[in-house]
């Protein structure tokens, strides 16, 4: 374990503000996140080192599942979410072509942009993910992080990250990196769990954005801003997650996933673990228990993404151009 300074600011004070342990691949270990006395900004303290967290990505790990080989309803949920983010993208670059996906996991993203019409590569340190995404979708990518990469500077026209910025060690170095990999005008898009969401006030520890210990670090909008301006970026704009189909299964998803957790915390019975395996599951993949949220949800859910509320923000920001 790691005792580190805030990683917005690099001030060594701070203060315990959420405790908790993996409780996604039950690793065992007490963590804490802190808040940065001086900024303010919310990070993983102490937390595992550079061999520690490995064992926090287990094969099992369920992100790193294809959107393609899942039911043909999670599949068709996938694909929308897929369809969305590559809008992002084409709407915040004007006449792109080339795309760098940062912790592209099994590849699905790209596979959307390279059907329209972009060079897609990819950065992927799960050897297994990056495999799959090299045999399954062809794409190119590169297994390790990304300071190990050799691209070449001013390389692509987007750098997305989704769900990707929080898990990394040193938040600022890896947006600076994008920055110096990106032509000028061209835009970094990406998703992070939003520390302002209702969602994270609602359920605490039990927050799923929380992710302990895998998030090195908890975003809010305000703190996304600081950090893509002190990387060199221009123009930061910070939505929750955009399309209302996809914002509300994700909340929805966000939600149910949290209570989750809460159901299978160490201190509940039996009963309470049997309602998250039996009930809570089929309500996420199955439409015969979802369809049903969706419309009770249906004025929450839109509110809370108008007031930028949601548990994930979308970012996006520009390089300046020449």
């Amino acid at each position: 374990m790691e005792t580190v300074s805030c990683l917005l600011c690099g001030y060594p004070g701070s203060t315990v503000r959420v405790t908790g342990w993996d409780r996604m691949c039950n690793v065992p270990g007490v963590y804490t996140l802190v808040e940065c006395d001086r900024c303010g900004f919310l990070y993983l303290s102490p937390r595992p080192d550079a061999e520690e967290i490995k064992r926090h990505y287990p094969e099992e790990y369920p992100f790193y599942a294809s959107f393609f080989d899942q039911s043909s309803y999670i599949k068709s949920i996938g694909v929308y979410e897929l369809t969305k983010r590559a809008q992002q993208v084409l709407d915040a670059v004007s006449g792109g072509h080339d795309v760098l996906d940062i912790g592209c996991a099994v590849g699905d993203f790209l596979s959307m942009m390279s059907s329209k019409g972009w060079n897609v590569r990819g950065v992927e340190p799960d050897p297994g993910a990056a495999a799959y995404a090299r045999k399954r979708h062809g794409i190119d990518v590169f297994n390790g992080y990304l300071e190990e990469a050799s691209f070449e500077p001013e390389s692509f026209d987007a750098v997305t990250m989704w769900e990707v910025l929080e898990h990394t060690p040193q938040p600022l170095d890896t947006l600076r990196r994008a920055f110096d990999l990106l032509r000028p005008g061209g835009a970094i898009v990406m998703s992070v769990p939003n520390r302002d969401s209702l969602e994270s006030k609602v359920f605490g520890t039990y927050w799923i954005g929380n992710d302990f210990p895998r998030h090195f670090s908890v975003f809010s909008p305000k703190h996304m801003r600081v950090a893509l301006s002190s990387a060199g970026f221009v123009e930061p704009r910070i939505i929750s997650q955009r399309g209302r189909l996809g914002a509300m299964h994700n909340e929805i998803a966000c939600g149910l996933g949290s209570i989750d957790l809460w159901l299978h915390a160490g201190d509940r019975d039996r009963g309470a673990r049997r309602i998250a395996d039996r009930v809570l599951l089929p309500i996420v993949t199955k439409p015969v228990g979802v369809v049903p949220i969706f419309i009770a949800s249906l004025p929450m859910s839109v509110a809370i993404r108008k007031l930028n509320l949601g548990s994930q923000m979308i970012a996006v920001a520009h390089k300046p151009a020449a």
